[in-house]
């Protein structure tokens, strides 16, 4: 199932949330994150562009500074339960995610196949999606 709500062109305003290390002892505030775009179909086809959005930034509990960069787009298939979203890469395009530490790439990845997240959407106006512990914001296109 889809819920109605999601279906739309959607551009990201932003992101909230603080991401925390595997082992528990970095914990990284995030902002940034304005300009990804989304188009989500009624059949829960999706794309994700990504291509010129904010970077998100944040100062960890270690005094670092931490840069997660997206670019390219990607294509998924969406469905949701209850407040849960369950978004399947169909093809991973040219999508990916790098991480920097002061400035020092740690880290550059493709698109998980299988994203889970929480989500909550009012009236087609609003639209949070929330993947562990970061949320990102979205409003109509």
């Amino acid at each position: 199932g889809l819920d109605p709500c999601v279906v739309g062109s959607w551009k990201s305003v932003g992101v909230s949330g603080t991401v925390t290390s595997a082992d528990g002892s970095l914990h990284i505030p995030l902002s940034g994150g304005a300009g990804q775009q989304a188009v989500i179909r009624p059949d829960g086809t999706a794309t994700l562009t990504y291509d010129g959005s904010d970077p998100e930034k944040g100062n960890g509990s270690d005094g670092a500074t931490y840069t997660i960069t997206n670019a390219g787009q990607f294509a998924g298939k969406l469905r949701t339960s209850g407040n849960q979203a369950t978004l399947d890469v169909t093809d991973a395009g040219n999508a990916t995610q790098t991480i920097s530490k002061n400035g020092t790439v740690l880290q550059k990845s493709d698109p998980q196949a299988e994203q889970v997240s929480t989500y909550t959407c009012k009236s087609r106006s609003t639209f949070a999606v929330t993947t562990f512990g970061i949320t990102v914001n979205w409003v109509p296109a």
